[in-house]
């Protein structure tokens, strides 16, 4: 069995979690080469999704949720640094939240109206009359009488800028070891963790930071997590249906970033396993393209009717784990497990969250004593007995 050097920080995962958390440490002074990423390189993760959406209002009410603004602001910070060096990947636009006269529009206006004091003052947000949206947005359906406008939101490739963000860290000398962990040993006397991976290969560490994405429940069996599976549509678009904004209505719809030249991102659909399905498995979440196109194009389409006939050219399919609780994030030290950290069930607000938690993590292991992680994500707001770790040995 091969042992790889001691390594300071050693973070589990090479998605958009682990990427942010090695930034995060290197700006926060680690050296690079005293962080290393283990994780099969080819592993399916939500991050390769084609466009991701970051907006700091999603669901069905505009009333922000706790701390949403402060992860808002942090994700700001990051996305423009994104646009600055890379922005052919990175969109940044305003999103339209429509009112089309039922149910749903009628909270967006009313949570709007009774709550938009609250915004961060870094977000910049409006009532669009029915005049002036259909004069912008001319292929909009007939009947979307109004919108809330906010912004700056963004799309990003994030399926085409993650791998270019690794190679920075590989670059900058961050280590990789291209394989999963089978197991972890704590080893009290030195105050280190010992890694085996299916490799063969032992790793050491002070610092275990998982960043393991839907396969946490693997870790810790005993959290009350969901995995969700959803589908992106992506479609050609003609020069009359380009969108100058995002679009939402109960699924939502955005022009790509530059690197998808007259392309347009449609989303998103929640699958859910079946009774008697074992939630864990890529065919608990799989279905029949034409199944998968005519739900999200009929989704989109009730509010923006070009997606109805637009080519379609992908069907990206992934899942994503979620907290069931609430659906925050988790993000701090596992009770119980000195220096053993999480950061996940980000869900489908990874560009959200994902900066901010980084931040918070990070932050905490440097000053473990005087920083407190705000509990809205802290993995503190779980009982202490749900975090029973099935891979140490």
């Amino acid at each position: 069995m091969d042992t790889t050097p001691h390594t300071p920080f050693i973070i589990a995962g090479r998605g958009l979690a682990a990427v942010l958390i090695a930034n995060e440490l290197i700006a926060q002074g680690t050296a690079p080469s005293d962080i290393l990423l283990c994780a099969p390189p080819h592993d399916p993760i939500a991050s390769h999704v084609p466009g991701a959406l970051m907006h700091p209002l999603p669901g069905s009410s505009l009333k922000p949720k706790p701390d949403v603004m402060l992860a808002y602001d942090t994700s700001l910070k990051t996305l423009q640094a994104w646009k600055q060096t890379h922005p052919e990947h990175v969109l940044q636009t305003s999103m339209l939240r429509l009112d089309r006269g039922m149910k749903r529009g009628k909270r967006y206006i009313k949570s709007y109206t009774n709550t938009h004091q609250e915004y961060s003052p870094e977000l910049t947000h409006t009532l669009t009359p029915h005049d002036a949206l259909h004069q912008e947005q001319p292929a909009l359906a007939k009947d979307c009488t109004q919108a809330v406008q906010y912004g700056p939101t963004f799309c990003v490739a994030l399926g085409s800028l993650l791998p270019i963000l690794l190679e920075d860290l590989i670059q900058k000398g961050v280590q990789q070891e291209p394989s999963k962990i089978e197991s972890i040993q704590r080893d009290e006397t030195q105050n280190t963790w010992t890694i085996h991976t299916e490799q063969t290969h032992t790793l050491s560490t002070t610092h275990l930071i998982l960043a393991v994405g839907p396969t946490l429940h693997q870790w810790f069996p005993d959290l009350p997590l969901g995995v969700n599976g959803g589908e992106l549509l992506l479609i050609k678009n003609t020069p009359d249906t380009t969108l100058n904004r995002m679009l939402s209505a109960g699924g939502h719809i955005s022009q790509m970033p530059s690197c998808a030249p007259h392309t347009q991102v449609l989303g998103s659909s929640y699958l859910r396993p079946h009774d008697g399905q074992e939630p864990h498995t890529e065919e608990a979440f799989y279905r029949p393209d034409s199944e998968a196109v005519e739900q999200v194009t009929q989704m989109i389409g009730r509010f923006f009717p070009p997606a109805l006939t637009s080519p379609v050219q992908k069907i990206w399919r992934g899942r994503r784990a979620v907290y069931l609780p609430d659906k925050h994030p988790l993000v701090g030290d596992v009770p119980g497990a000195q220096n053993l950290y999480v950061l996940g069930t980000l869900g489908s607000k990874g560009l959200l969250w994902g900066p901010f938690a980084a931040k918070q993590l990070v932050t905490k292991i440097m000053n473990p004593h005087t920083h407190t992680i705000p509990m809205s994500c802290s993995t503190k707001r779980v009982e202490h007995d749900a975090w029973t770790c099935t891979i140490t040995q």
